[in-house]
C-alpha cells in the first residue's frame, strides 16, 4: 500500500504526465568508453490510450518514467514494479499495457544493472506483444530495441544486432515513428560498430541525426545525444576530429538549455574532440566542469 500511496502522491503532484508512456533506451556514446549504455538517456513515446481502465492503473503508469528522471536505485524498482502488479490486476498479464509496464520495470533494473534480470523481463514483454498485437506493430519495435541493447551491454553482440535491426525495420515502416526510428538507428550504429562495421554504424547513425533535425521545430531533451554520437563516431573512430568539432559543441549546447542529464559526458567528449585538434587548455578547462558535475 506505501508504493501505491506513493504513485498517486507523484501523479497528483505531476497532473501533467502522460497517461500512456513508453520509454525507449538510447545509448549516450562515450568517447573513452566502447561499451554500450555507458550512459543512456530515456526517450518518451506515447501509446494509445486506454480510457476503460481504473484510474489507478492510469496514474500508475507514468511513474517509471517520472521516477527515472529523478532517481535511480531501489526506490524506482519498488515503484515499477508495483505499477507491474496493479496493470496485471486490472487488464490481466497477457496486455499489451502490461507489456509496457514490464518494460518500465525491465528499464529499472537496467539503470541499477542487472542486466541479466532486465533481459528476461523485456524478453516478456516482446512475447506478450507479438501474442497480442503481431510482429510488425511499433510497439513489439519499441522492446526490441530496449532489449537490443541490454543484450550487447550483457556481451551477446550478433543477438544484441539482430534484435536491433528487426526494430529498424519495423519502425521504417510507419509514419509516424519518428523518434522511435531515431533511437533504433542510434543504437543500431552502436551494435554495428561493435560488430566490427564502422561505415554501416556511421552509415545508421548519420540517419538518425538527420531525422532528429528535420522532425520538427522543437528539440527534444534527447536530441543531444544523436550530435554527440556522431561526434563521438568520428572523432574517436573515423579520425576525423575537425568534423566532429561542431557536433559535439551543438551536443553541449542541447544539453545544457535543455537540462540533460549526462552533460558531463558531453563536456569530456568535446574535449577530447579538441584536444585531438591541439587545444589542450580548454580540453582541461571542459574535464574541470565535468568532473565538478558529478563531484
Amino acid at each position: 500500500m506505501e508504493d501505491t500511496a506513493e504513485i498517486l502522491r507523484l501523479h497528483s503532484s505531476a497532473p501533467t504526465l502522460p497517461r500512456a508512456v513508453a520509454v525507449l533506451l538510447l545509448d549516450v556514446w562515450d568517447a573513452a568508453d566502447d561499451r554500450a549504455l555507458s550512459s543512456r538517456v530515456l526517450v518518451e513515446v506515447h501509446e494509445p490510450g486506454l480510457p476503460a481502465h481504473p484510474r489507478v492503473v492510469l496514474r500508475g503508469n507514468g511513474v517509471a518514467f517520472a521516477m527515472f528522471l529523478r532517481q535511480d536505485g531501489a526506490r524506482v524498482r519498488s515503484l515499477a514494479a508495483r505499477a507491474v502488479a496493479l496493470t496485471e490486476q486490472a487488464v490481466g498479464a497477457d496486455h499489451p499495457y502490461a507489456a509496457t509496464q514490464l518494460g518500465h520495470l525491465a528499464i529499472a533494473l537496467a539503470r541499477v544493472n542487472e542486466w541479466q534480470q532486465a533481459a528476461e523481463l523485456l524478453e516478456r514483454a516482446l512475447g506478450v506483444t507479438v501474442a497480442a498485437l503481431g510482429r510488425e506493430d511499433l510497439r513489439v519495435a519499441r522492446h526490441l530495441n530496449n532489449l537490443g541493447l541490454v543484450r550487447l551491454r550483457l556481451g551477446e553482440l550478433e543477438a544484441g544486432q539482430t534484435m536491433l535491426e528487426r526494430a529498424r525495420a519495423i519502425a521504417e515502416q510507419e509514419s509516424s515513428a519518428g523518434p522511435e526510428l531515431a533511437a533504433v538507428l542510434s543504437n543500431l550504429a552502436k551494435a554495428r560498430l561493435l560488430n566490427g562495421d564502422p561505415e554501416g554504424a556511421r552509415t545508421a547513425l548519420s540517419k538518425a541525426t538527420q531525422l532528429v533535425e528535420r522532425q520538427d521545430n522543437i528539440r527534444r531533451p534527447e536530441s543531444a545525444a544523436y550530435s554527440n554520437n556522431l561526434a563521438v563516431m568520428l572523432a574517436a573512430h573515423l579520425g576525423i576530429p575537425i568534423a566532429a568539432r561542431p557536433l559535439a559543441r551543438q551536443a553541449l549546447t542541447l544539453g545544457e538549455s535543455s537540462g540533460h542529464g549526462v552533460i558531463d559526458t558531453y563536456l569530456r567528449n568535446l574535449a577530447s574532440v579538441l584536444r585531438s585538434l591541439g587545444d589542450e587548455e580548454t580540453a582541461r578547462d571542459l574535464e574541470s566542469r565535468a568532473v565538478r558535475l558529478i563531484s
